[in-house]
């Protein structure tokens, strides 16, 4: 295995939760197939669109996603507060600012 994604249905939401791909092999393309494997899986679970939450100033996390079609969700729909609140217990946003996006599968 080199790399995974994991994509939740949090309450009728398809969300990408992660997606890793191992440091060296990283730079070769395969985190973006696994993302269009991800969109396609949700589309195919009747998703109209995916989500996510990431880093919006880290190169392979939010402007990575932008370069895949997704867009940065603002205002945050409300069924993401328990994402926000899990990030804050972590100390996920002493590390940059975080933002939802949005992409269209369907």
């Amino acid at each position: 295995m080199v790399g995974f994604a994991h994509v939740l249905d949090l309450d009728g939401h398809a969300h990408l939760e992660q997606i890793a791909v191992l440091p060296d092999r990283s730079r070769r393309g395969i985190g973006a197939v696994l993302l269009e494997e991800a969109c396609r899986y949700a589309a195919e679970q009747g998703s109209a669109q995916v989500t996510l939450r990431t880093f919006r100033d880290v190169p392979w996390n939010a402007p990575f996603y932008a370069r895949h079609g997704f867009e940065v969700l603002d205002p945050e729909p409300g069924w993401m507060q328990p994402l926000r609140d899990a990030e804050a217990r972590i100390g996920l946003p002493q590390n940059g600012i975080r933002v939802a996006m949005v992409r269209q599968v369907d």
